[in-house]
């Protein structure tokens, strides 16, 4: 069950921060009401739910097409605790980035980002079970995906490679 912990509201963008067990998130939608599609939205790898780009593309997709729109804080990102290995990947990171080792750099990031989308995925399904038991999104929504550059994207495909409520999906803008 989605627990909404804050809300506020600007510009007719209604923001609501929730927690899903441990997963901390954030819906955006029209103060108007909801009337048309669910957007998901990934962030980039190190980052959190509520970038500047982010909060900016959800509240255009919100206020020009009056979609509603949810962010989650990936596993070890944002508000989220990093493990070990999220820790230990960041430091391979950092020192390959300092060695420029740019092939290294992209294997650690690859590597890292699919173990993040292990984690992910079933969190974004358990996400979108819960949204849809809202009477504001309800089960017949339209879903989309929309993902960033990396983690975004490295999240975002096997998601909606495996859940068929997602209807459209862009990546890598």
């Amino acid at each position: 069950m989605v627990c909404f912990t804050a809300e506020t509201s600007s510009n007719g963008v209604v923001e609501r921060d929730f927690v899903l067990g441990e997963i901390p998130g954030v819906l955006w939608s029209p103060a108007s009401g909801f009337d048309r599609a669910l957007v998901l939205m990934g962030h980039g790898g190190g980052q959190h739910k509520k970038t500047p780009a982010l909060r900016a593309r959800a509240h255009d997709a919100v206020t020009r097409w009056g979609f509603t729109v949810v962010a989650l804080d990936a596993p070890g990102h944002g508000d989220r605790p990093r493990s070990a290995a999220d820790e230990q990947a960041r430091a391979d990171l950092r020192q390959a980035m300092a060695a420029g080792q740019a092939e290294r750099v992209a294997s650690i990031s690859a590597r890292y980002g699919a173990a993040v989308a292990e984690r992910a995925v079933p969190e974004w399904q358990a996400t979108l079970d819960a949204l849809q038991k809202l009477p504001e999104i309800g089960p017949d929504a339209p879903i989309g995906y929309g993902g960033g550059v990396s983690l975004g994207t490295a999240i975002g495909i096997p998601l909606t490679a495996i859940e068929p409520r997602i209807t459209a999906a862009i990546f890598g803008g």
